[in-house]
C-alpha cells in the first residue's frame, strides 16, 4: 500500500545505532499511527509526504500525542494536501509568487518568465520541510513555528529562501533547468534559522488577507483555520470566565424580573378581586335600590343612581379582569422567552 511504501522510507529519522528489531517496531507503530489518523478523519486522503511529518512527531512525543496532533492538523493546516487530488495543493502553492512579488517584483517576473513554476518547493511545503531537512533538531524547530502559525507559513518560509537567491536566479538568465536546479537545493543549515525569522517578518508585512478573499477561500485550510481559532478563543480561560459571568448575570436579571412580575401579579389579582367584590356588591345594591324605588315612587333620581351603580360595577369588573389578564400574559411571555 501507499502507506507501507512511505513508512519504509523513514530510515533517516532513526538513530544510526538503532537495532533492527526496534526499527521494525517503529515501522509498525508508524503504520498504525497513520491508519488511525485516517480513521479519525475519514474524509481525508493519504499523500506521499504525510509519513515524514508523522514519523517526526512519533519519535518526539509518542504515539498518543502524535495521533491527537495529526488528527487535528489533518483537518486544518494539512487539509488541502489531503484532498482527493492535488488541485487545491497547487492552488495554494501559487501564493509563493505573490509573496515573492511583494518583496521583489522584478524577481517574480524573472521566475515567471523562466517557467520554473512551484514544483521545486512541493516537497518542502507538504512535508513541512521534514523531507529535506535531515537534522532532526532543526526540523523540529521548523515544526515549532509551523504548528503555532497560519497554514500558509510554509509558503512564507519558501518565499524567504527564494528571495535570498535573487542574484543567482538572475545569473541563470531565465534558463529553466538552471533555475529549477538552483531552487531545489536547500540552503545551508546555518542559514535556515534566519529564514524562519524572515518568514515571520514577511507574514507581518504581507498577511494572507492581502491575497484576496476569492482566491484564498479556495483553500480549505484557511477556512478550517478560522474555525480552529474561534474554537481556541472559546476555550481560553478569560473567555470562559467572561461567558460564565455573563450567563450568571442574565440568570439573576431574569429571576429578579420574574420575581417583580409575580409580586405585581399578586397585587393586581388581589386588587382585581377586591374591585370585583365591591363592584358586585354595588351592582346588587343598585338593583335592589332601583327596584324598590321604581315600585314605590318611580323617582327618576333613584333610577339614575341605580344606573350609575351598575355602570360603576361593570367598569370595575372590566378593569380588574383586564389588568389580571395582562399580568398573566406578561409573566407567561417572560417564562417562554
Amino acid at each position: 500500500t501507499l502507506v507501507g511504501i512511505g513508512v519504509q522510507r523513514c530510515f533517516k529519522r532513526f538513530p544510526s545505532n538503532m537495532k533492527q528489531s526496534r526499527i521494525h517496531k517503529t515501522h509498525s507503530q508508524l503504520s498504525h499511527l497513520i491508519m488511525s489518523c485516517l480513521y479519525l478523519v475519514p474524509h481525508m486522503h493519504y499523500y506521499q509526504g504525510f509519513h515524514d511529518i508523522a514519523v517526526l512527531w512519533l519519535m518526539t512525543v509518542g504515539f498518543d500525542t502524535a495521533l491527537a496532533m495529526l488528527a487535528q492538523l489533518a483537518d486544518c493546516h494539512l487539509r488541502d494536501f489531503m484532498d482527493v487530488n492535488m488541485e487545491r495543493t497547487m492552488s495554494m502553492m501559487s501564493f509563493i509568487y505573490d509573496i515573492v512579488g511583494f518583496r521583489d517584483a522584478k524577481l517574480e517576473s524573472a521566475l515567471q518568465e523562466s517557467g520554473v513554476g512551484t514544483v521545486f518547493a512541493l516537497s518542502w511545503v507538504i512535508t513541512w520541510f521534514s523531507h529535506v531537512v535531515d537534522n532532526t533538531s532543526l526540523a523540529l524547530r521548523y515544526h515549532d513555528l509551523l504548528l503555532a502559525s497560519h497554514p500558509f507559513m510554509p509558503l512564507y518560509v519558501t518565499a524567504s529562501i527564494v528571495t535570498s537567491r535573487q542574484e543567482q536566479i538572475y545569473a541563470c538568465d531565465g534558463d529553466l533547468s538552471e533555475v529549477h536546479q538552483l531552487l531545489c537545493k536547500m540552503p545551508e543549515e546555518s542559514l535556515l534559522e534566519n529564514h524562519l525569522l524572515d518568514a515571520m517578518l514577511l507574514f507581518e508585512m504581507f498577511p494572507p488577507s492581502r491575497f484576496g478573499e476569492a482566491r484564498a477561500s479556495k483553500c480549505f485550510s484557511i477556512v478550517r483555520f478560522a474555525d480552529f481559532q474561534v474554537g481556541l478563543s472559546d476555550q481560553a480561560p478569560d473567555s470562559r470566565i467572561s461567558k460564565e459571568k455573563r450567563r450568571e448575570r442574565r440568570e439573576l436579571e431574569r429571576r429578579q424580573k420574574a420575581s417583580g412580575r409575580n409580586g405585581l401579579l399578586q397585587i393586581g389579582v388581589g386588587g382585581g378581586l377586591r374591585t370585583e367584590s365591591r363592584a358586585a356588591a354595588a351592582l346588587k345594591a343598585g338593583n335592589r335600590h332601583g327596584n324598590s324605588d321604581q315600585d314605590d315612587t318611580g323617582d327618576s333620581d333613584s333610577v339614575s343612581y341605580a344606573q350609575q351603580a351598575r355602570r360603576f360595577a361593570l367598569v370595575g369588573l372590566t378593569a380588574s379582569v383586564g389588568v389580571a389578564s395582562y399580568l398573566l400574559w406578561a409573566v407567561g411571555a417572560d417564562i417562554f422567552l
